[in-house]
C-alpha cells in the first residue's frame, strides 16, 4: 500500500504544481478569477418595486390615463415607448427618461407622402409618444418600494408603454 501511495503522490504533486503555474500565467495575463456561489451559500431576500394594486392595476392606470397623440392617430401610427425611472426607497418615482421609442404606420394617408414628409411626420410622432410616455410615468402614484433583506432600496425600472389604435391588434 505504501508503494501505491508514494507512486500516487509522485504523479499528483507535479500536476498540482503545473495547475498552479497555469493559474499564475492566467492571472499575469490579466484574467480575473472569480468564485461562483450556490443558492445555499447566498441567501438573500429581494423584492422588486410594485405599482399599488399590482400589474393589473398598472395596466388599468396606463389605459385610463394614456392620451393618444392626435398626429399619431391622424397618420395611423402605433408604437412602443420604453421609459426608465427609479423607484425610490419611499416609493416615489424619480429620474424619468425615455430610453427607446418606436413608431410605425401602414396607413395609406401616411404612405402617400414623399419620403421627406414621412420622415418629418415620423419624428413628430416619435417625439409625441416619448413625451406622453414620460408624462404617464411622472403622473404615477407612489409604488411599493423594492427591498433587499427587508431594507428598502432604490431600484431602476424600465416600463414599455404600447401605443395602439383601437380596433387594431
Amino acid at each position: 500500500m505504501k508503494k501505491f501511495l508514494i507512486f500516487a503522490m509522485a504523479i499528483v504533486a507535479p500536476m498540482v504544481g503545473h495547475a498552479q503555474e497555469e493559474l499564475d500565467s492566467l492571472l499575469n495575463a490579466g484574467y480575473e478569477i472569480t468564485k461562483t456561489y450556490t443558492d445555499e451559500e447566498i441567501e438573500t431576500h429581494a423584492t422588486m418595486p410594485e405599482f399599488p394594486g399590482g400589474s393589473q392595476a398598472l395596466r388599468e392606470f396606463l389605459r385610463d390615463n394614456l392620451k393618444f397623440p392626435s398626429i399619431a392617430a391622424v397618420y395611423g401610427f402605433e408604437g412602443v415607448t420604453h421609459v426608465q425611472f427609479v423607484v425610490e426607497k419611499d416609493g416615489t418615482i424619480d429620474n424619468v427618461v425615455v430610453s427607446k421609442c418606436t413608431a410605425d404606420s401602414k396607413a395609406e394617408k401616411f404612405l402617400k407622402k414623399n419620403m421627406t414628409k414621412q420622415q418629418e411626420i415620423k419624428q413628430k410622432v416619435t417625439a409625441a409618444f416619448a413625451k406622453e410616455g414620460a408624462r404617464l410615468v411622472k403622473k404615477m402614484p407612489k409604488w411599493k418600494p423594492g427591498n433587499l433583506d427587508g431594507q428598502p432600496m432604490r431600484v431602476n425600472f424600465t416600463l414599455p408603454i404600447k401605443f395602439r389604435l383601437k380596433g387594431i391588434k
